[in-house]
């Protein structure tokens, strides 16, 4: 055996018993991986002068433990021989230095780092420098520091290292993380900034594990606040507005390397929200004087009965008579100012109603209208065909002009956006023209006369441009693979394909989701609503209910709420599969009724609003009774079952 190989075989014999120390003799030193001793790549001469060093040391070796690869166990080994340069001595700022991930090259990510390793610098000749070694309250773990000491606590600036995986350095109180500090958490995520009593208080820069800096105002209960800087790896950047609930609210345009980003701007409330919200609060300082004025009330006729009281004690009966009555003249003035309020409340709830109606009409108005000026309408000549864009083999194609709509394009429809990041939840969002659908498909169809890609996915995905009222559509990244990266956006139609963050960002794709799924919600809505208005057409000689035709709009639908309990009430007793059709056909009846006294009685009301959701219901209706009830076109018709 030649003396090399010899001289390797006692240095693994020296970790080795190391290690045992370890085992026996508590703190004193850390554990180091076995299993790393067997890997080709440590076994030079230089590597494992650095693997003696790091196993002399306790935070060290927590750290070179948790490398269960032997190139990350040799990568970090290497960079901890360039934090030594030179020095025998392992320090647990070393250890960190080596251990934690790369930083991004973003500055207020590197200026917020450099201020935590300047503190731990700067108190290195702290004459109550020293180090302990603890159990963590999880019992599973331990913490070895090295820095400041007061009372057998952080205190000044330090560094620890958990065997968990989890690393800090930086000022420290009394025990707690205070001033300003560098986190590396277990999974790889680093916090740096400002921290009191060992929580974010103030400017903060966040590294995740892939690459993306996140750099603001972060809450001591991990929210953002304000305009927070995104960067992500490749360096573009955007800035994006936080309501302090850790929710998005705006987002500026993203910027490329080296540019500005811009401020995000926070969406206008409509002109229904701003109704509503001027009528809340006049609502409300009514409601609080009534409040007062009601218990100023109260208090004097409690006066009053106070003085009853003590006539009757005191045996004066035409006293205690004429406080009863004082009583009774309070008690009734009191009443009557409370329903006087009372009055007061309801007739500005029914104003602020009729004036959110209103308001909505116009938004409505207004948004169509945008949406018209973005989707210029070409009528083609006679015997012409609708132009489309040439079509390019490089860039993005511009969405082609839609062809000119016809009467059948009025009206619009409430969108239901799934919600894909919770269990069954649904939101009601947003309300789209057919005006606005019209045109999309207008101009999808003519994206198939492009016959070259990418610029046919281009023009098919320029071909969404609904009004989207500010909405967002935010992601998660998801990680499928080694080096493919997704985004997990939470709005999305039932089927998609979705790139990757290299072949698409993640906030175009999710703009693109976010309209596509828009458009698969008004396809349906709009499909059942003109096929439900050409049955509305056909069921017109259903007979009205009894009481329905005043053409007064509440007592019309009144009448027909108590006839459909009733109808409901001596419905007999059917098995499930039994019930279907006869249940379609009560539904075509109340429909048909329904829509003729909103049509007669109810436009210009708000009820008026549901005409659209009962034209596809009655759509649905259709399709129950043929497709799970049996039916017929002759038998699935309106009628009265039983």
């Amino acid at each position: 055996m030649n003396s090399q190989v010899l001289q390797q075989f006692v240095r693994l014999a020296g970790i080795a018993v190391i290690c045992v120390a370890a085992v026996q003799g508590g703190a004193s030193h850390a554990q180091v991986n076995p299993e790393i001793a067997n890997c080709e790549e440590v076994k030079d001469e230089s590597t494992l002068t650095q693997m003696e060093l790091c196993g002399a040391h306790i935070g060290c070796g927590m750290v070179l433990k948790l490398q269960k690869v032997c190139a990350k166990a040799k990568g970090f080994l290497d960079r901890l021989k360039g934090a030594l340069s030179g020095r025998d001595k392992v320090t647990n700022n070393d250890v960190f230095d080596a251990g934690a991930p790369e930083l991004a090259p973003v500055e207020s990510l590197q200026n917020q780092v450099s201020a935590a390793r300047r503190a731990v610098r700067e108190a290195a000749s702290d004459p109550n420098h020293g180090s302990f070694s603890r159990k963590n309250s999880d019992k599973t773990s331990d913490t070895y520091y090295e820095g400041g000491l007061k009372d057998g606590n952080m205190h000044g600036a330090g560094v620890y290292i958990n065997s968990a995986g989890g690393m800090g350095r930086g000022q420290m109180n009394a025990g707690q993380l205070q001033g300003h500090v560098q986190a590396v958490t277990r999974n790889g995520t680093i916090y740096a900034g400002e921290y009191a009593n060992s929580s974010p208080a103030g400017q903060m820069a966040y590294q995740d594990q892939f690459g993306t800096v996140m750099a603001g105002t972060l809450r001591s209960d991990y929210k953002w606040s304000g305009v927070v800087e995104v960067t992500r790896r490749g360096g573009a950047h955007q800035k994006q507005l936080y309501d302090g609930e850790g929710k998005v609210v705006a987002s500026g345009p993203f910027a490329g390397p080296g540019q500005t980003a811009e401020a995000p701007v926070l969406p206008q409330p409509s002109s229904a929200e701003r109704v509503a919200r001027g009528y809340d609060q006049r609502i409300a300082s009514v409601r609080a004087q009534c409040t007062s004025s009601g218990a100023s009330c109260d208090k004097g006729c409690a006066g009053a009965a106070v003085v009853g009281v003590l006539s009757v004690l005191a045996g004066k009966g035409a006293g205690a008579d004429q406080a009863t009555a004082v009583i009774e003249q309070c008690s009734a003035r009191c009443d009557t100012a409370k329903s006087q309020c009372d009055e007061q409340v309801n007739a500005l709830e029914s104003e602020k109603a009729q004036a959110f109606a209103q308001a909505q009409a116009k938004d409505r108005a207004d948004a169509a209208a945008r949406q018209a000026a973005r989707s210029p309408v070409v009528a083609p000549a006679t015997g012409s065909t609708v132009a489309t864009s040439p079509a390019t083999t490089s860039g993005p194609a511009a969405a082609p002009a839609a062809a000119a709509l016809t009467s059948s394009g009025s009206g619009a429809v409430d969108v239901t956006l799934v919600n894909r990041w919770e269990v069954r939840s649904e939101h009601k969002l947003l309300r789209v023209s057919f005006a606005a659908y019209d045109s999309t498909v207008a101009r999808m169809k003519a994206c198939e006369n492009i016959l070259t890609h990418p610029a046919r996915p281009n023009c098919e995905r320029n071909a969404y441009q609904y009004e989207t009222a500010g909405l967002q559509n935010p992601y998660k990244l998801s990680q499928l693979s080694a080096g493919y990266v997704m985004p997990q956006c939470k709005y999305t139609p039932h089927s998609s394909s979705v790139p990757s963050i290299k072949q698409v960002p993640a906030e175009e794709t999710c703009r693109s989701l976010l309209q596509m799924a828009i458009h698969e919600d008004v396809e349906t809505s709009v499909k059942g609503i003109r096929t439900g208005t050409g049955l509305l057409g056909a069921w017109q000689s259903v007979p009205a209910i009894t009481g329905s035709s005043t053409g007064d709009c509440s007592t019309d639908l009144s009448a027909l709420d108590r006839e459909a309990r009733a109808i409901r009430a001596r419905k007999p007793s059917l098995d499930l599969r039994a019930s279907v059709m006869p249940d379609a056909q009560l539904g075509m009846y109340l429909a048909a009724n329904k829509i003729r006294v909103l049509e007669n009685s109810c436009k210009g009301r708000p009820e008026y609003a549901g005409v659209g959701s009962l034209r596809k219901s009655a759509s649905e209706l259709l399709q129950t009774c043929t497709m799970l009830g049996g039916g017929t076109p002759a038998t699935c018709v309106p009628k009265l079952p039983w």
